[in-house]
């Protein structure tokens, strides 16, 4: 059983540094860099790696999909990658929250207040 674990949690690291890129050409004249799922809580990110292969692209919009952040007390990594896409890129990244974001917290670390809508 412990070595079933351990192989999970190694399964799980190698994941979590894998950083998968694709680049799409749609001849529509704006440069979008797409960041999805990155579970600041749960999974080993790399900053680093991922601002510079963002800074490489030199988008003209981020938008981050979701995802970033459900326990409070990681807060602060959220933050800490968002200034430093921010610090690289003068562009405007926008945010949309996932089901797996403690929304508040999220929202209080961007400063910003939520645009709520549902469509019904």
């Amino acid at each position: 059983m412990i070595t079933l674990m351990i192989i999970a949690c190694i399964l799980m690291y190698i994941q979590a540094i894998k950083l998968i890129t694709r680049e799409i050409k749609i001849e529509l004249g704006t440069k979008i860099v797409l960041l999805s799922d990155l579970h600041f809580d749960t999974v080993l990110v790399n900053h680093d790696k991922i601002v510079n292969e963002v800074n490489k692209a030199k988008p003209e919009v981020i938008a981050i999909t979701g995802d970033l952040c459900s326990d409070t007390k990681y807060l602060h990594r959220v933050e800490k990658f968002i200034q430093k896409l921010s610090e690289n890129n003068k562009c405007p990244i926008l945010v949309t929250l996932g089901n797996h974001d403690n929304k508040f917290a999220v929202l209080e670390v961007l400063e910003h207040e939520p645009v709520v809508s549902e469509n019904r």
